[in-house]
C-alpha cells in the first residue's frame, strides 16, 4: 500500500530524540557480512562474538522487500509499509543492548526497531523514536537488557516506495556487549581429543 502523506509532529519521540542525540553509538567491531537480509528468514546472523566486539554495518534499504508490517502503536504512532532490512542475533546468556542508526547524508526516513523470537507485530520489544526527516538521526534505540534467546533487529520506512524518502543509506551500530559466555574450551578439547583418536582408528583400520 502506497503511503506518501507527510508524517505530522510527533513532540513526544522528537524530544526523547533530541534529548539522546548528543550521544550517538559507534560500534568498535569490524564489518558484518552481509547488508540485512529481506525478511526473518533470511536475516543477516550477528554472532556472538561480533557483537561482543561491536558491530558496524553500513548498508542501504534501496530494493529491499516491505515484508514487515508494522500498524500504529502508542510508541509509534504511524504505519511503517516502507522497504526493510532485518538481522538477527542468538545469545545464551542475558545482556545489555545498545544500538543505532547512523542516517548521514541518507535520503531514507528510517527507524529502528527490536523483535522478539517470533519476529512480528506482537514481538516489538523496542524501537528508536523516529526522528522526522530524510536523514535525521542518529536513530537511538533505549538500551534494553535480554534474557537468552533470538531477537531481530528491523530497519524499516515510513513511507513507502517509489516516494524518494522510502529508502536510503545507514550504518547500524552496536555497542561492544560485555558478559557474553567465552566458549566452554574443556568441551572444545575433549571433542577435538576425540576426532583425533577417531581418525587414527580409522588410518589403522584401513
Amino acid at each position: 500500500m502506497k503511503q506518501s502523506s507527510p508524517k505530522s509532529a510527533n513532540p513526544g519521540p522528537v524530544l526523547a530524540a533530541a534529548a539522546i542525540a548528543l550521544a550517538p553509538l559507534s560500534g568498535h567491531g569490524a564489518v558484518i557480512s552481509g547488508a540485512g537480509g529481506n525478511s526473518k528468514t533470511n536475516a543477516t546472523v550477528i554472532s556472538l562474538a561480533e557483537l561482543a566486539a561491536g558491530v558496524s554495518c553500513p548498508g542501504n534499504t534501496l530494493g529491499a522487500d516491505n515484508s514487515f508490517f508494522t500498524p500504529a502503536s502508542p510508541g509509534l504512532p504511524f504505519a511503517y509499509n516502507g522497504p526493510d532490512l532485518w538481522f538477527t542475533f542468538t545469545t545464551t546468556a542475558p545482556l545489555t543492548l545498545l544500538a543505532s542508526l547512523d542516517l548521514s547524508g541518507s535520503s531514507g526516513d528510517l527507524v529502528l526497531f527490536l523483535l522478539g523470537s517470533g519476529g512480528n507485530n506482537a514481538d516489538i520489544l523496542g524501537n528508536s523514536p523516529d526522528q522526522i526527516g530524510p536523514g535525521a538521526g542518529p536513530e537511538i534505540l533505549p538500551e534494553i537488557t535480554l534474557a537468552a534467546g533470538t531477537y531481530f533487529l528491523v530497519i524499516d520506512s515510513y513511507f513507502a516506495a517509489p516516494h524518494a524518502q522510502s529508502a536510503g543509506s545507514f550504518k547500524l551500530n552496536i555497542a561492544p556487549v560485555a558478559g557474553i559466555p567465552e566458549p566452554d574450551f574443556a568441551v572444545l578439547t575433549t571433542t577435538c581429543l576425540a576426532l583425533v583418536s577417531l581418525t587414527r582408528s580409522r588410518r589403522r583400520n584401513r
